[in-house]
C-alpha cells in the first residue's frame, strides 16, 4: 500500500484540551524541583509509548520498545512508585513462538494486577511480516501470571492476516482488548475492528467481536472510555484495493459492536501528522507545515472543532497531556536541536517552552494536577520525573 504521507502516533496519555491557566505563565513562582528516578534499564534504547496511573495516581506503568545494538525490539514494562520515588520493578515481555519483534501499545494498573498490550511481527522484513496481538498480565510484585496470544475466529478472514492490538482498558473482573485485522488476498485488502473480553487469568469471556466494515489503520490512536471505544486515524473500509490511501476521520464505537458516530478529520496541510485520543474521548490531531502547526479536534459527542494555526520552530509531536486547564507536549525541534517541553494556548495560538526539568524530555503524562515527565540525560540514560499540585 502506498503512503503519501509521513506520519507518527502519540500515545494517549491525556486528558482534555482548551486554554492555559497562569499555571503556564513565563512569570509562575518557582515551586520545589521535581523528584526524579534514574531508570537502570540495562543496555539498548528505550522508547516510551504509554504512561498508566493507578486511581490513587502512586504507582505509574511505563511501557515501550526497547531496542538492542543489531535493531531488535521488545516490550519493556516497568512500575514506579511514587511513594518510596523508586521503580519497583521491569519486565521484558516473553516472544511467543515465530515472533521476532514485539511493539508496547498499553498498560493498566488495575486493583492488583499491571497488564501489558503489545503486537508482534513474525518478520523483521515488512512485506512478509504478519502481526498478532499479545496481552500480558503481572502481579503488582512483577511476577508474570499469565500471557497470550489473542485468538480470533478465521472466519471471514482471506489470505495473509494480521490482528493488531489498539487499546485496552480493565474492570475489577475483565480486560477488554480492542483492535483491528487486516487480511490481503491478490490485489484486495480486507478490514475489521475486533473487541476480546478476557477474565483475570486472560482466559475468554464469551466469543470474540470481529466487525468486517473496515477500521482505522497506519496511522490511528484508540482509547477505550467506559463502554466505548474512541479512535482517530486514517480510516480503510471493509474491502478495498492494495492502491487505497484511506480517508482521515474519528469514530466512536461501542465495545459491544456497533458505531455510535463518525467524523471526517481534517488535519490541513503538510506531511508530518501526530494524532491522540484524549482520556475524555477527544480526537487530537496536529500537522506541521512551513514553519507553522495546525490543531484540530474532535469532541467526544463527534463534533469537530474549526482548525487553529500558529508559527512554531518545533516539526513532531511526540506526546500530549492536560495541565490545568492547559496543554502541555514534548515536541521535537525542526532543526535536529533536540525535542523540548512546551505549552500550547490553542485558543491563543501561543507555545511557550517549558523548563521544570534539566534534561531532554521524551514523554509527558499527567493524571489532574499529578504530572511526570521522561527524560535523557546527558548519559543517554531514562530518568523519571514527577511532581503534584503544580510544578510544570
Amino acid at each position: 500500500m502506498t503512503m503519501k504521507t509521513t506520519i507518527k502516533y502519540i500515545f494517549p496519555a491525556v486528558l482534555a484540551i482548551s486554554f492555559l491557566t497562569p499555571a503556564f505563565a513565563a512569570d509562575a513562582p518557582q515551586r520545589a524541583a521535581p523528584a526524579a528516578v534514574a531508570l537502570n534499564l540495562g543496555p539498548g534504547k528505550f522508547l516510551p509509548t504509554y504512561v498508566g496511573f493507578s486511581p490513587s495516581a502512586q504507582q505509574i506503568c511505563i511501557t515501550g520498545d526497547m531496542t538492542d545494538e543489531w535493531g531488535a525490539a521488545s516490550a519493556r514494562l516497568m512500575l514506579v512508585d511514587r511513594k518510596s520515588n523508586s521503580m519497583a520493578w521491569q519486565a521484558t515481555m516473553t516472544s511467543p513462538e515465530g515472533v521476532e519483534r514485539q511493539h508496547a501499545v498499553q498498560c493498566v494498573v488495575a486493583e492488583d494486577r499491571v497488564y501489558l498490550l503489545a503486537n508482534g511481527d513474525t518478520s523483521l522484513s515488512p512485506p512478509q511480516a504478519q502481526t498478532e496481538t499479545i496481552v500480558a498480565a503481572y502481579d503488582l510484585h512483577g511476577k508474570r501470571l499469565a500471557q497470550v496470544v489473542v485468538d480470533l475466529p478465521t472466519a471471514g478472514r482471506h489470505g495473509k492476516t494480521s490482528e493488531v492490538g489498539y487499546a485496552i482498558g480493565a474492570t475489577p473482573d475483565n480486560l477488554q482488548v480492542v483492535g483491528y485485522t487486516r487480511d490481503q488476498d491478490d490485489e484486495t485488502e480486507h478490514y475489521g475492528t475486533y473487541t476480546v473480553t478476557l477474565d483475570r487469568g486472560l482466559k475468554p469471556r464469551g466469543a470474540p467481536l470481529v466487525r468486517h466494515n473496515g477500521a482505522y489503520t497506519g496511522p490511528s490512536a484508540a482509547r477505550i472510555v467506559g463502554d466505548s471505544i474512541y479512535v482517530t486515524g486514517r480510516f480503510f473500509k471493509g474491502q478495498v484495493t492494495t492502491n487505497d490511501i484511506g480517508d482521515f476521520s474519528a469514530s466512536r464505537l461501542r465495545t459491544s459492536g456497533g458505531y455510535v458516530w463518525s467524523t471526517p478529520v481534517k488535519p490541513g496541510p503538510g506531511n508530518r501528522i501526530d494524532m491522540t485520543i484524549l482520556e475524555d474521548g477527544t480526537s487530537m490531531v496536529f500537522k506541521y507545515a512551513s514553519g507553522a502547526t495546525s490543531f484540530s479536534r474532535v469532541t467526544p459527542d463527534g463534533k469537530a472543532t474549526a482548525l487553529t494555526k500558529f508559527a512554531s520552530t518545533y516539526c513532531d509531536t511526540s506526546a500530549v497531556a492536560r495541565y490545568g486547564n492547559g496543554v502541555v507536549a514534548v515536541r521535537e525541534a525542526c532543526a535536529g536541536k533536540g525535542s523540548a517541553l512546551v505549552a500550547i494556548d490553542t485558543v491563543a495560538g501561543i507555545e511557550t517552552r517549558l523548563r521544570a526539568i534539566p534534561d531532554e524530555p521524551v514523554f509527558v503524562a499527567t493524571h489532574g494536577t499529578d504530572w511526570i515527565v521522561l527524560a535523557r540525560d546527558k548519559a543517554n540514560k531514562t530518568v523519571f520525573y514527577s511532581g503534584t499540585g503544580g510544578g510544570l
